[in-house]
């Protein structure tokens, strides 16, 4: 082989072990167990979720007006 082409093998070959220890060892840190949970309630009092909500509470009742009421079911 070619100096030049083993030099060029030996850089890349180098660069991928060295990205390869970077991989392992971020997969040997434990993700957080509770990140999800700790985004619970950070919504809570924001006024943009607040108008959200509210808007679609309007809209579910504007679908039982028109929709009308819903029929009972025969007991058995």
């Amino acid at each position: 082989m070619a100096k030049a082409v083993r030099q060029s093998v030996e850089n890349r070959l180098t660069t991928v072990e060295r990205r390869l220890d970077a991989l392992q060892s971020v997969l040997a840190t434990p993700a957080p167990r509770t990140d999800w949970r700790q985004s619970i309630g950070i919504f809570t009092d924001s006024p943009g979720v607040l108008e959200i909500l509210d808007e679609a509470q309007k809209l579910r009742e504007q679908d039982r007006v028109a929709t009308g009421p819903r029929a009972k079911r025969e007991k058995k």
